[in-house]
This record gives C-alpha cells, sequence and structure tokens, in this order.
C-alpha cells in the first residue's frame, strides 16, 4: 500500500464550514492512500482511466461500485462531468494509478459542516455534453447544492447565489478555491473560458 497523504492533491481553500481540493494526477501518475472524515462531492473535469493499488477485495469491489461505467477496457473509465456525493466514511481510502493517457482533473469539495451524514449519490446526466455558458444544477440534498458555471472567454455572467458557498473556479489555465458568500454575483472569464463548481451549505 503506498504511503497515507492528504485527502486530494492540491487544497485550494479550507475554512470551518467546508475546503475545496483539486485532484491533479497525470498520465502514468499514483495517488496515495487516503481517509475521508468529512462528506464530500467529486466532479470529473476529464475522462480518467485508473486502478485501484493494493486495494483489499473489499475495497475494491466498493471503488469498482462506485465509479466503474460500462467500458470494457483496463482499469476503471469515469467520464468527464461525472458527479459523485460520497458520505464520509473513516476507512483507508486505496490508492490508485492513472493508467489512461490524460491527466486525472477533478472538483473535490468537503463539507465540514455538522450535519445528518448524506447518502452516496452519483450522476452522469451531463457526460458526453461539453459544458455550456450558464449554470445547471448537478446536485441537491439535504445538506448542500452543488451548481456549474461557465462563462465563454472574455465574458461575464451574474451568478444568484442562495446561501453561502465553496467554490472552486477554473479561468484558463488557473485554478482557486474560496468562500463566497450569499448574494448576487458577477464572474468574468479573463484569460480563457471560466468554469467554477461550488458548493452551496444550506442553512441548518
Amino acid at each position: 500500500m503506498s504511503a497515507i497523504g492528504p485527502t486530494a492533491t492540491r487544497l485550494l481553500f479550507d475554512n470551518d464550514s467546508a475546503a475545496v481540493w483539486l485532484m491533479d494526477v497525470g498520465p502514468g501518475e499514483s495517488f496515495w492512500s487516503h481517509y475521508h472524515h468529512h462528506d464530500y462531492i467529486l466532479y470529473y473535469l476529464t475522462d480518467t482511466r485508473a486502478i485501484a493499488e493494493q486495494a483489499t477485495k473489499h475495497e475494491d469491489e466498493l471503488w469498482t461500485g462506485r465509479f466503474a461505467s460500462a467500458d470494457a477496457g483496463a482499469g476503471i473509465l469515469t467520464r468527464a462531468r461525472s458527479l459523485y456525493c460520497i458520505p464520509a466514511d473513516g476507512f483507508l481510502s486505496p490508492g490508485f494509478d492513472n493508467i489512461g493517457s490524460t491527466r486525472m482533473l477533478a472538483a473535490l469539495i468537503e463539507c465540514k459542516r455538522a450535519g445528518a451524514p448524506v447518502e452516496f449519490a452519483s450522476s452522469e446526466a451531463f457526460v458526453g455534453l461539453p459544458p455550456e455558458p450558464g449554470t445547471v444544477e448537478l446536485l441537491r440534498n439535504d445538506r448542500f447544492t452543488v451548481c456549474e458555471t461557465v462563462v465563454a472567454a472574455g465574458g461575464s455572467l451574474a451568478i444568484e447565489q442562495t446561501n453561502d458557498a465553496a467554490v472552486i473556479s477554473l479561468d484558463g489555465e488557473t485554478a482557486t478555491g474560496t468562500w463566497r458568500a450569499a448574494g448576487r454575483h458577477e464572474v468574468r472569464a479573463s484569460s480563457g473560458p471560466y468554469r467554477e463548481v461550488r458548493m452551496e451549505l444550506l442553512a441548518q
């Protein structure tokens, strides 16, 4: 088993309510074993083919059951714009190897506010569809809502945000994380197309 490391590869923002991470694992690279102590969402930005690293039979079945798609190739292929909502499990998650030809890029946002555990959920509603300018709702449960907003290069868009939110933003090649209060906000694409994934935390 690989050494135990943090939840994802790059921590972009962290406060008492949420943590925003970017998963960035290149072709041929490995990601370490890790724990999940908070409920979280994982939103794939690229197609990823991976295989669990030295997983137990139970871990392999769980990993395969969560992330496998109808694909006959080696390992597990997860498509861009696949979304997973995963409850904190507390057990040691196995690492994985990226055996594909593309980088694994994914937004991972942890909900750190106390509340009833979320149920596991997944969605491939937008798989195969190119991100279009505007806002779409990806997931809604009793704890949080997850949305994706896209702005064409050089453009801007007003967002009506109902609740405080943890946000991961990708502006061109730059990824940032932030906490944004509820209200009306204008987002702009400066160095290229702008894309954000946000978790709006519902009032408890």
